[in-house]
């Protein structure tokens, strides 16, 4: 906290930190929509996309939710503040072996080391839920692309034995170990500042896109 206070920080509008706040809590809860774009490969989709999706969204707010009220109570607004600040303005100061946000300081909540290992193994764990469905989503784009002749032809090739775009699967594979080196060995993700507002910039050309296609090709957006 006082290395906070020495760098000059100090809350100065609390509707300003809400809104910001509820940017970030949108972001957490963003991607619904991916979905989508895999939803022809489940089984009653209509019912399981419905059901999946509603559950997750509950269970998420509610751990989150109580999570976050967790740390807050423990630790203080304040601290949590100040933790956040050091360690996205100075992190070479930021000395907590976690970093400044309220999941990662969640470890602290309590001494006990079992329980400790199981809220890190939660960290391991969450990747191995994040990466399939990632990869399915970029897989799939993959292989629309390819159709739509935007990439070459054998991108969007399926496999026989698997009825998945296997050549896609491959290829996505390569790319996402060659970003793993780049992040490991290179400062290459240092130039991207805020990975946040390049998303959103996508998605606002996206959405442009889908206003203007009913004025532009009103033939096409009839069907």
């Amino acid at each position: 906290m006082s290395l906070a206070a020495q760098g000059g920080f100090k809350i100065t509008s609390s509707g300003r930190n809400q809104w910001l706040a509820v940017i970030y809590a949108v972001q957490v809860f963003f991607g619904f929509q991916q979905i989508g774009y895999f939803a022809g490969e489940i089984k009653r989709v209509r019912r399981a996309a419905v059901r999946s999706l509603g559950l997750c969204w509950i269970l998420g707010t509610l751990g989150y939710v109580g999570g976050s009220l967790l740390v807050v109570h423990a630790m203080g607004s304040n601290f949590i503040q100040d933790a956040a600040y050091v360690f996205n303005a100075d992190p070479s100061k930021y000395t907590v072996p976690t970093g400044g946000m309220l999941s990662g300081l969640s470890l602290f909540l309590t001494p006990n080391k079992a329980v400790q290992f199981v809220i890190g193994l939660g960290f391991c764990a969450s990747m191995l839920w994040i990466l399939p469905a990632y990869m399915l989503l970029v897989t799939r784009n993959m292989f629309a692309w390819s159709f739509d002749r935007i990439l070459p032809d054998w991108l969007a090739r399926v496999g026989e034995r698997s009825h998945s775009p296997t050549n896609a699967t491959i290829v996505a594979g390569v790319l996402s170990y060659g970003f793993l080196l780049l992040t490991l060995y290179t400062a290459f993700w240092s130039y991207l500042i805020n990975l946040t507002a390049m998303a959103e910039v996508c998605c606002v050309i996206v959405s442009l896109g889908a206003i203007i296609l009913p004025y532009r090709r009103p033939d096409i957006f009839a069907t």
